[in-house]
């Protein structure tokens, strides 16, 4: 502790942009890690800690002031080595993440060589299928054409033929 003012508020600065993050960073990493109705028992547990540790800074300040006069290089030691498994901790779950996302990319990926395959599957069948009607179809329709044809040639021919002996007829009643 100091008794310089200017160190004092920029303790409080400190001090309120690390209550500031405490609140946001936890209520918004913790849904990402829990599902959404386990986040309010985490944090009633997180609180929890929270406050036994706070508890445990009374008997430690008091100690550091009384029998180490002043000196608080114990019960900061203390309050390092409590850090230690939130570092340990946030290891572990980096490197959960880690392997889930691993995971999550080898399905997708699994699961997009499935969909691709069924999809290179289906559209070969319907290919071929679709040639086989195309086939089918242009045989039908050459077929009708050739029909068509035959029979086109058949009425025109008999057309051809009344015309002309019509004519022939006309001419020679008028000779």
């Amino acid at each position: 502790f100091s008794d310089d003012l200017n160190v004092q508020v920029a303790g409080f600065v400190l001090f309120s942009f690390f209550r500031s993050l405490l609140f946001g960073i936890s209520f918004s990493w913790l849904p990402t890690i829990l599902s959404p109705n386990v986040v309010g028992k985490a944090v009633g547990i997180l609180y929890l800690i929270t406050g036994i540790t706070t508890y445990i800074n009374i008997p430690l300040s008091d100690f550091a002031i009384n029998q180490r006069g002043g000196d608080f290089f114990i019960p900061n030691l203390i309050y390092a080595c409590f850090n230690f498994p939130n570092i340990l901790a946030a290891y572990a779950i980096g490197r959960i993440i880690k392997v889930e996302e691993a995971a999550k990319a080898r399905i997708t990926e699994k699961a997009g060589k499935t969909v691709q395959r069924r999809r290179d599957k289906r559209r070969s069948s319907v290919s071929i299928e679709a040639v086989e009607v195309r086939l089918g179809w242009e045989k039908h329709v050459q077929s009708m054409r050739d029909r068509r044809r035959s029979s086109d040639v058949e009425p025109a021919l008999g057309s051809l033929l009344r015309m002309s002996s019509d004519v022939g007829s006309q001419s020679r009643t008028r000779t």
